[in-house]
């Protein structure tokens, strides 16, 4: 077996050992396959140096994001942090190197009345019919996504692979929640409201119907279950029918934090437990977009000028 390919192995051996999620060892392998590539043929992984390292992170950095590069930078340092403490290789090429500099850029919040307008674009006028047509089909669609929009908006805002990831037995209609898997398959549970719930209720009972209603994912398409890419999709044909600038996925889970924090009075605690979040940074980092705003709007709840 080529060396390369076998130390790849091991790594993913040792990620499932740590109960990584499928899509971080996928991340992971993705960026050191990446160097391998940029290495050639005539060199291993186990033989790169610092200045590989170095190169392939420009490299990056002049083709892509440098979110991306420094994700990939990361993987890399796990990588080879395993490599060496499984005495496969004796340098870690990345030690004592800094990932790229990410610079700040907040995720735009979208304004009420657009997601008012997206959901008005899902509804479907008239009953159903009785049976699987282009009709029933118009208006089983309509229902998965006005579901999945306003789930995606409730308090601790899903992630897009937490909301594919859900099944039916995630649902509770006892507590109004819905079970969720997160990164590092932390699990949390998310409230959602009344309409929410009525929303999915509507959804439910035509999923019932459905041709692939034997399976156990929540969201289905018209060919299984629904994906990644088909909720970004979904999202994009939505905002197009209603006359809005495209929302992607995460833009949803930023405007259910922006409310949250607005809402909430800032209840840090709380935010991270719902939304999932391990460090205050990211709290940060999602509550950027608006947190003027919210600054403004606290002091003038807080005037002392109107008291007096």
């Amino acid at each position: 077996m080529d060396p390369d390919e076998l130390t790849v192995k091991a790594f993913v051996r040792h990620l499932r050992h740590e109960n990584k999620s499928d899509r971080t060892v996928q991340g992971y392998c993705e960026a050191v396959r990446q160097l391998s590539d940029f290495l050639g043929d005539d060199r291993e992984l186990l033989d790169a140096t610092r200045d590989d390292i170095r190169d392939f992170t420009a490299d990056l950095l002049a083709s892509r994001s440098p979110a991306t590069a420094a994700n990939r930078f990361r993987s890399l340092q796990a990588f080879y942090k395993f490599a060496v403490a499984d005495d496969l290789a004796e340098v870690n090429p990345t030690a004592g190197l800094r990932a790229p500099v990410v610079p700040e850029k907040p995720v735009p919040v979208v304004p009420l009345p657009q997601l008012r307008t997206l959901l008005d674009a899902c509804q479907v006028k008239g009953k159903p019919p009785t049976q699987r047509n282009r009709q029933w089909h118009e208006h089983f669609t309509g229902r998965r996504d006005e579901a999945m929009i306003r789930l995606m908006l409730e308090p601790g805002g899903m992630r897009v692979a937490e909301v594919t990831g859900l099944t039916l037995g995630d649902v509770d209609f006892e507590n109004d929640t819905v079970l969720v898997v997160g990164k590092g398959r932390r699990v949390r549970a998310i409230p959602f409201g009344y309409k929410s719930g009525r929303a999915l209720t509507r959804y439910l009972a035509m999923r019932a119907k459905h041709g692939h209603t034997r399976l156990p994912n929540l969201w289905l398409a018209q060919k299984g279950a629904m994906t990644i890419s088909g909720v970004a999709q979904m999202l994009e044909r939505r905002c197009a029918q209603a006359g809005i600038p495209r929302i992607r996925p995460h833009q949803l889970r930023h405007t259910a934090a922006d409310m949250w924090l607005a809402e909430s009075g800032g209840d840090e605690t709380s935010a991270m437990r719902l939304f999932g979040w391990k460090s205050r940074a990211m709290l940060q980092r999602y509550g950027s977009s608006n947190a003027d705003r919210r600054a403004r709007d606290a002091a003038r709840k807080l005037s002392l000028g109107d008291k007096l």
